[in-house]
């Protein structure tokens, strides 16, 4: 598994990914520099975050998992340059690079910075 590069995140940042776990999975689920919709954003990760249970992603799971990205996750990402969101088009693009196969390890790696510590 690749470690998240934490060179170009400042702590507010590392903050904003670790503070919510569709955030985490987000920066899990996108490569840097890959423009996708916010609709295919709320697929990746609710097909992410439900594939422990070997279910599809309800409809009305993912509805709302839009509503939440368009007014709470991606513009905070956007705010702290983790990723751009362009409104007009309703597309993303990851521009820190941070991959990772787990929020979890996201979350490891990432807590230090977000505390102050590194």
């Amino acid at each position: 598994m690749t470690q998240p590069d934490l060179s170009t995140l400042d702590r507010l940042a590392a903050r904003a990914i670790v503070s919510h776990r569709h955030r985490r999975t987000l920066v899990c689920v996108l490569e840097r520099g890959e423009r996708v919709s916010v609709a295919e954003v709320a697929r990746k990760i609710a097909t992410h975050e439900r594939s422990e249970r070997d279910q599809p992603p309800e409809p009305s799971t993912r509805r709302q998992l839009t509503v939440s990205l368009v007014h709470n996750h991606l513009p905070r990402l956007d705010e702290h340059d983790v990723l751009k969101y362009d409104t007009d088009a309703s597309e993303v693009v990851l521009t820190t690079p941070i991959t990772s196969e787990s929020p979890d390890a996201v979350f490891e790696r990432l807590l230090e910075p977000a505390l102050g510590q590194a």
